[in-house]
């Protein structure tokens, strides 16, 4: 029988887990820097996916490739597998690893609503529209792409809680996943969804605020938490 990494492994570009190092064997994730990165899952296998929850982003960033969208998947070969939300740099991981290491998410898995990569996420939204309104065959093939792989990572549970990450995500994922007038039909899981604020910088100014008008520490940690608990989830 295969194990979790080696069944889900066709996805691991925009996959990964929940489940961080320090790369100075220190505790907590402070800055960027104490990301570990390429780190190997194998040894954590049996803490992964110990629940049914999902922590969904929106999409990868970089170089876009929007130049050829009929021919996106989300199985794809890559060198360093499983690297996605565990990077140095200017993405804010960190903020991640802080936040759901030592929580109940702890060895979740994680990746992308969409395998569209461009790190404007308006333009991002601009196509999703799009294809929405003009080619919408597309739009349903990649969104049963991504409930395919969640029923390959959970075949036993009927119910998906998606942690997403930022209001975009967890738009589309209500949208084309959970609401019942809107969402896809006969997808092969039900999807409850649950919104936390993105981890990235340009986010900072609504966390900041959230933050302030809870009282609470202006902490990426701390204000999930509360959010996630205001929705009746206690991680």
């Amino acid at each position: 029988m295969k194990n979790i990494i080696s069944k889900m492994v066709d996805y691991s570009w925009l996959g990964s887990w929940a489940i961080w190092e320090n790369d100075k064997g220190e505790e907590g994730f402070s800055k960027s820097t104490d990301i570990r990165e390429n780190i190997d899952f194998n040894k954590y296998e049996k803490e992964l996916q110990q629940n049914n929850f999902v922590i969904l982003a929106m999409n990868p960033g970089g170089e876009s490739n929007l130049n050829n969208l009929n021919n996106l998947s989300r199985k794809k070969k890559v060198t360093n597998p499983w690297n996605n939300f565990h990077n140095k740099g200017r993405s804010n991981d960190h903020f991640l690893a802080s936040a759901f290491n030592k929580s109940k998410l702890r060895g979740s898995y994680m990746t992308d609503f969409l395998p569209i990569i461009g790190s404007e996420s308006n333009k991002i939204s601009e196509i999703i529209n799009d294809l929405e309104k003009n080619n919408k065959e597309v739009l349903e093939r990649l969104v049963r792409e991504l409930d395919t792989e969640i029923s390959t990572l959970l075949p036993d549970y009927e119910e998906v809680n998606l942690i997403c990450l930022g209001e975009k995500a967890a738009g589309w994922a209500k949208k084309f996943l959970s609401d019942e007038q809107s969402r896809f039909s006969n997808l092969e899981k039900k999807y409850k969804v649950y919104q936390i604020y993105h981890y990235s910088f340009f986010a900072s100014t609504a966390r900041k605020k959230y933050a302030e008008k809870h009282n609470i520490e202006n902490n990426y940690s701390i204000i999930v938490k509360h959010q996630l608990n205001e929705q009746g989830l206690k991680v």
